[in-house]
C-alpha cells in the first residue's frame, strides 16, 4: 500500500465506526442464507500515548465469541496484526490464533477496481476428529460508490469486491472459491455483506448480513443476563 494523506484518498473514514472512538461501540447485524441470525460486532478503539489499536470482536446470536482481531493504523489504511479465532469444542470452545502472512485489511488509496489489495494467512482446525491447516488468499477491488440502505435511511457506500480462495490440506488439497461483497459508509464502517460460493461459473448466496442496530457493552451484557 502506498503512502498519501488520508484527505486525498476516496476511502479515507469509510472503516472505523466512528463511536470506536468513544468507549466503543457494538454494530448488530442480520443474517440470511445458509448462515442465519444475529451477529455483534464489537469494535473498540483504544490509544495511548505511544499507539493506537483496533480490537474487533465478533460473537454469534448466542454471544459466543467467534473471532477476535487486532489492527493497527497505517497512513493509507489498516493492517491486521493479531487474529485469534474461536472453534466450538466438546468441551466448550477452543482458540487458535492465525498465522497471518499479509495483514492488509482496508486501504484509504484504492482508485478503481484495478487496484488490488492482498491479505493472506493460515490457520488449524479440527474437522471430523482430524487436525486440519487452512490458507486463504484474498483479493480485494474497490468498484466504485453505490447506495445502500440500512437502518431506515439511505448512504453512499464504497463497493469493495473480494475473491477468496481457501484451501486445506485434507487428502491432498482441496480448494474453495468465494466472493463478497462489502459496503462501507464513510464514519460508519461495514454496513452490508453478502458472501458467495462460486461454483462452475454460478454464485451460490452464502450468507448475507446488514447493520441493523448499534448497542454498547452494557446493552449486550444486559442481552447476555437475560438469556441465562
Amino acid at each position: 500500500m502506498s503512502c498519501q494523506k488520508q484527505n486525498q484518498d476516496p476511502l479515507a473514514h469509510h472503516y472505523l465506526p466512528l463511536e470506536a472512538k468513544n468507549g466503543g461501540i457494538i454494530h448488530q447485524f442480520e443474517g440470511t442464507g445458509f448462515q442465519q441470525g444475529k451477529e455483534y460486532w464489537y469494535y473498540n478503539l483504544q490509544q495511548t500515548a505511544d499507539s493506537t489499536q483496533l480490537i474487533v470482536t465478533i460473537y454469534d446470536q448466542d454471544l459466543n465469541q467467534q473471532q477476535v482481531s487486532v489492527e493497527k493504523p497505517l497512513v493509507n489504511g489498516w493492517i491486521q496484526k493479531q487474529l485469534l479465532l474461536i472453534f466450538p469444542d466438546s468441551v466448550g470452545a477452543r482458540s487458535e490464533k492465525a498465522i497471518i502472512h499479509t495483514g492488509n485489511k482496508f486501504a484509504f488509496d484504492l482508485k478503481d477496481s484495478l487496484d488490488v489489495l492482498h491479505y493472506s494467512l493460515e490457520w488449524t482446525e479440527m474437522l471430523d476428529q482430524e487436525k486440519v491447516t487452512k490458507r486463504l488468499f484474498r483479493n480485494s477491488r474497490f468498484m466504485g460508490f453505490d447506495t445502500v440502505e440500512f437502518m431506515g435511511e439511505i448512504h453512499r457506500a464504497a463497493h469493495i469486491m473480494s475473491r477468496d480462495k481457501i484451501e486445506d490440506d485434507r487428502e491432498g488439497t482441496l480448494t474453495l472459491d468465494l466472493k463478497s461483497d462489502d459496503f462501507y459508509v464513510k464514519n460508519w464502517g461495514l454496513v452490508r455483506k453478502k458472501q458467495f460460493y462460486l461454483k462452475n461459473g454460478k454464485e451460490i448466496l452464502m450468507r448475507e448480513i446488514q447493520l441493523t442496530d448499534t448497542l454498547r457493552m452494557a446493552d449486550l451484557e444486559q442481552i447476555l443476563k437475560d438469556k441465562n
